[in-house]
């Protein structure tokens, strides 16, 4: 009963729908073949051609994955019928949860499914889109929110090997991010 009294972890999805009274949206599952790829010097790229492997696990596992997200974008369209959808945000409050990793895959799957995504690395502390896509950080959102750069269009870069996807990486990193 103390134990049960001071657990604060949720066990399940069916918890946070009752917990905090919303739905679930959508479920992301956990795949091996990402632990500790952010410690990995590769990009994404090379980790999806590794995940479309023929080998069946891997080759399930990474169709489960990215089904998850288009499962999540079908919820996110019918969630709000009446007006379309402009802009998602995909945050956390602590370091390591996967954030990039998340917001490239999503964006690349909104790409696949034919729409014009423009992704924005707005971590300047320690930003990590562009390593992951293969892109310089040369010029970006803080080079243009500085007023370095007055035009937004000089700092969109394309990925080339994912259509429809364009990316603004976080730039020079700033001496004060927060300011």
């Amino acid at each position: 009963l103390i134990r049960d009294k001071f657990d604060n972890v949720f066990h399940s999805a069916k918890e946070v729908e009752i917990e905090l009274k919303t739905p679930i949206l959508g479920k992301i599952p956990f795949i091996p073949a990402f632990e500790g790829f952010k410690d990995e010097n590769k990009t994404l790229k090379e980790k999806i051609d590794f995940l479309n492997n023929p080998e069946s696990e891997k080759e399930y596992s990474s169709f489960y994955f990215k089904e998850s997200f288009r499962s999540l974008y079908t919820s996110l369209t019918f969630l709000n019928s009446d007006q379309k959808i402009k802009v998602i945000i995909i945050s956390s409050c602590l370091p390591s949860e996967g954030k990039s990793l998340i917001n490239i895959i999503f964006a690349q799957t909104l790409s696949e499914l034919g729409k014009k995504v423009l992704l924005i690395d707005c971590d300047l502390r320690k930003p990590t889109l562009h390593k992951r896509l293969g892109l310089n950080n040369i010029q970006g959102i803080s080079n243009f929110l500085s007023g370095k750069i007055t035009n937004i269009n000089d700092v969109i870069q394309n990925v080339p090997y994912i259509e429809n996807l364009k990316v603004i990486t976080s730039g020079i990193t700033p001496p004060d991010p927060l300011r």
